[in-house]
């Protein structure tokens, strides 16, 4: 079980990543994302510092997800191109999950 403080953080976060999905990072809202999270913009800053870097930390929780859920394997009989192109569409598949 998470501590409180690890719940506004991981809450915090799933906010994030659905208002820069939605509104990109520069009309981006720290007011909307702390509304979201159901936290005050206070803990928010608390927890980050600056949009920039919750930003990041949003980003780094993507790419995680991604080196654990994502394995690609060379395939000789297909073509790089196609192969790259697949790994393109899955790359943006689990950026755009909610």
């Amino acid at each position: 079980m998470l501590k409180r403080s690890e719940q506004k953080h991981q809450a915090i976060i799933e906010a994030a990543k659905a208002e820069f999905a939605e509104h990109g990072f520069l009309a981006a809202n720290m007011d909307r994302i702390s509304a979201v999270a159901e936290v005050s913009k206070r803990t928010l800053y608390r927890h980050f510092d600056s949009k920039e870097l919750l930003f990041e930390a949003v980003l780094t929780v993507i790419q995680s997800s991604i080196d654990q859920s994502v394995r690609y394997a060379f395939v000789p009989e297909v073509s790089l191109y196609d192969q790259l192109y697949i790994i393109t569409l899955q790359e943006a598949e689990v950026l755009y999950q909610g």
